[in-house]
């Protein structure tokens, strides 16, 4: 199955692009790490598959509507 018709399939089946679906994937699972440790962003951008926190950062903020920092502090004091 090629590229595109994979893409497409997905789309059908899952209701979002793989890109979505990975993206949102990676922000719920930095969430988890955000709330539950208190690794360094550098360390959960790492892990949840970003080369750098700056574009780690960058995601979370247009998707989350928060920075990854005032995310965790608003979950820590929850």
């Amino acid at each position: 199955m090629g590229r595109t018709a994979f893409a497409e399939r997905f789309r059908d089946v899952v209701g979002e692009t793989p890109h979505q679906y990975l993206t949102q994937w990676r922000l719920q699972l930095a969430k988890r790490l955000l709330a539950e440790s208190r690794l360094p962003l550098q360390r959960i951008a790492g892990r949840v598959g970003y080369d750098s926190a700056a574009s780690f950062s960058r995601v979370f903020s247009q998707h989350v509507g928060r920075t990854p920092g005032a995310w965790r502090r608003q979950a820590m004091a929850s």
